[in-house]
């Protein structure tokens, strides 16, 4: 006789989100259901988008609502792409399987600081460049500072400060990556005296 079950077990992930960057830990959480009751079974894998290798990181035999199942951390899965694929069939044999990919970032933006110009004179507003490039997650703070005064930048990443006097000045620019990585790029720059006027 055919079985009158005709659904699939219901999948659903609060946890990790599709594009999602991390530099420690990725907890997965997950929703698994079946409306017709039927005994069931789910496995959770995670994929190395290097290496293609899979391995079984959780499975179960019962419903459960947005439970964690599993906590990845970097000390075990490096720096990289991964995929969490969730697949569950019923007593029926009815399958279903949603999968989401996420990275591990624990490197920092490439950054780096440079005046604009080779005269720099006390007493002028001088321009500093800025640049912080991150090939893996998106750059979403920075930061300038002279002599720990912070100098505000504009959209192209530049900053005026005006030195009030001759000497040599720590600049410093540090940029936070969507991971939360941070890299810090210091320089010490010397200001000649001014044309007084």
């Amino acid at each position: 006789m055919e079985s009158s079950h005709r659904t699939a077990p219901d999948i659903a992930g609060a946890s990790p989100t599709a594009g999602c960057v991390s530099n420690r830990y990725m907890s997965v959480m997950l929703d698994v259901k079946d409306v017709d009751s039927l005994d069931f079974s789910w496995t959770v894998k995670i994929i190395d988008g290097k290496t293609g290798a899979e391995k079984v990181i959780a499975t179960g035999e019962r419903e459960i609502v947005n439970q964690t199942v599993a906590t990845l951390k970097t000390s075990d899965y490096p720096y990289g792409i991964y995929t969490v694929l969730v697949e569950a069939v019923d007593g029926a044999g009815n399958r279903s399987e949603k999968s989401v990919t996420f990275t591990f970032d624990t490197t920092g933006p490439e950054v780096n600081v440079a005046p604009v110009g080779d005269v720099l004179l006390s007493g002028t507003d001088i321009t500093f460049a800025t640049e912080a490039v991150d090939a893996t997650s998106s750059v979403q703070q920075r930061f300038l500072r002279v002599n720990g005064v912070y100098v505000t930048l504009d959209v192209n990443g530049r900053g005026n400060y005006m030195f009030d006097g001759p000497g040599v000045y720590e600049v410093e620019f540090t940029a936070r990556d969507a991971a939360g990585n941070t890299s810090v790029k210091t320089i010490a720059v010397t200001v000649g005296q001014g044309t007084d006027t």
